[in-house]
């Protein structure tokens, strides 16, 4: 039985999903014919954001949790057989996708025009709370064409008369209401379904082995509802209705973040993974001390029900403390390296910081948090922080590409090796040792193997869970 992520109860797991490309062409799979509906759909003339042409998903659920209007996204349909008590419901969404001017120039998305990377470089972009994906896009434009990288901006489902959302447990609108599963949306709908359709015969989440790049390396970030959306992502662990993806290498949640400390702790819990979120100071709509019902649970402390299934507000600076003992820091300080630019607050003599910025210290994995002292809740269309923002991704994009598949990590950092490379150091013992000797290594290495799994280690090459732990 999985425990939900909503509540903590036992639930029933959510339907299987299938979610399909619907192409503009003949209906050709092949990867050539996606690369042109790509060069079609990614490039804009004149690279005018504008004109970007979205792309269609279609997913078939059976059954159970997941379907319905408002579960599903744009438009569904119901089909029903008494005999067997099933239900199947079709449901369509849609998702940007941006290439900057020279991955277009380059003919496409093989390596002869990104240095010769096995991972594509993707930036995820999730909108606010009544945004558009065009705003992300355009938000990140000049980061994504500086690391050469790409955007997909997924699209959110509507709240009627107000605008669209996602389901991201605390935040926001008809989709929260109606638990539509964005999280199966985001991950196999938009970026499952883009790097499949990048691969001969390639598998679910990127995994496949064709002809262009042999996986994707993502970032996931998102404003506000996005901003709790992308930490959301970030935290899945094995006990989630869906297990962190294989091809996230990192998060970026600016105004938004999640409350509910269990999803920070468990067992096995999230694994480290890079993390830097961005926080306005003076934000009065998702309040950086936290959003949470009231005493007598009737309404939110913060608007649009914000928190509302919280029975105590968590801070964003306490999320980041969470994060740090996720990613085993020793602790956290003060980052002096950040450069932080003073100005004159009211005319004053007296000069404020613009920003905040802490680190986690001996980390597994970068983390990082900024809290904007004088900024509210106004990203939606810019954001400050996109300079020191790009330095980080590129650290973590060139983290993600230099790992090799010879090196484990427990998740309190200590390395160990991967069962292949042990498997070497075993045949040159060989040569050396007796019987006898052999017989005390095999013993030793079934201890070792049982220790790796109770400390419930992972795979920094891929982010890949090891068996038995729900990886993909």
């Amino acid at each position: 039985m999985i425990m939900s992520w909503r509540d903590g109860t036992p639930e029933t797991p959510p339907p299987s999903s299938s979610w399909r490309l619907q192409t503009r062409g003949e209906g050709s799979t092949d990867v050539s014919s996606f690369i042109d509906e790509v060069k079609k759909s990614a490039c804009p003339p004149g690279d005018d954001i504008s004109k970007l042409i979205p792309f269609e998903v279609v997913n078939d659920v059976g059954g159970g949790r997941g379907g319905g209007e408002g579960r599903g996204g744009s438009s569904t349909k119901s089909s029903s057989t008494t005999m067997t008590k099933t239900t199947t419901t079709t449901t369509s969404r849609s998702f940007y996708v941006y290439s900057p001017p020279r991955l277009c120039a380059a003919g496409g998305y093989g390596r002869d025009g990104d240095g010769g990377r096995d991972r594509m470089r993707i930036i995820l972009a999730m909108h606010g709370y009544t945004g558009r994906p065009r705003q992300e896009i355009a938000k990140w434009h000049d980061v994504a064409a500086s690391l050469n990288a790409i955007v997909i901006a997924p699209m959110g489902t509507p709240t009627a008369g107000i605008g669209l959302g996602w389901n991201a447990i605390h935040c926001c609108g008809d989709p929260m209401r109606d638990e539509v599963d964005d999280l199966d949306f985001v991950i196999n709908g938009a970026v499952g379904i883009f790097l499949d359709s990048l691969h001969s015969g390639g598998t679910k989440n990127g995994n496949g082995g064709g002809a262009m790049y042999s996986k994707g390396a993502v970032i996931a970030t998102g404003f506000s509802n996005g901003g709790f959306l992308s930490s959301l992502l970030g935290l899945l662990s094995a006990e989630s209705d869906h297990s962190r993806p294989s091809w996230l290498v990192g998060i970026v949640p600016t105004g938004g973040y999640q409350y509910d400390v269990r999803l920070y702790g468990g067992h096995p819990g999230p694994r480290p993974l890079p993390m830097m979120s961005h926080h306005g100071g003076q934000d009065s709509v998702v309040n950086p001390d936290g959003c949470c019902a009231y005493e007598d649970g009737s309404k939110s402390t913060c608007v649009f029900d914000i928190g509302i299934k919280q029975k105590t507000c968590t801070s964003v600076k306490r999320a980041f403390e969470m994060w740090a003992d996720i990613n085993g820091c020793s602790n956290t300080v003060l980052d002096d390296e950040v450069i932080n630019v003073r100005h004159l607050k009211n005319d004053d003599v007296a000069q404020q910081l613009i920003f905040n910025c802490w680190k986690g210290v001996g980390c597994v994995e970068p983390t990082n948090f900024c809290l904007w002292n004088e900024e509210g809740h106004s990203w939606g269309d810019q954001f400050p922080g996109t300079p020191m923002t790009e330095k980080w991704m590129e650290d973590v994009f060139r983290r993600a590409e230099s790992r090799t598949s010879n090196v484990v990590h427990s998740k309190n950092g200590r390395m160990i090796f991967s069962s292949a490379f042990a498997f070497l150091v075993i045949i040159l013992l060989c040569t050396t040792v007796n019987a006898s000797t052999l017989r005390k290594l095999s013993c030793f290495v079934g201890k070792g193997r049982k220790r790796k799994w109770s400390e419930g280690s992972y795979k920094t090459t891929e982010g890949d869970q090891l068996q038995g732990e729900g990886g993909g």
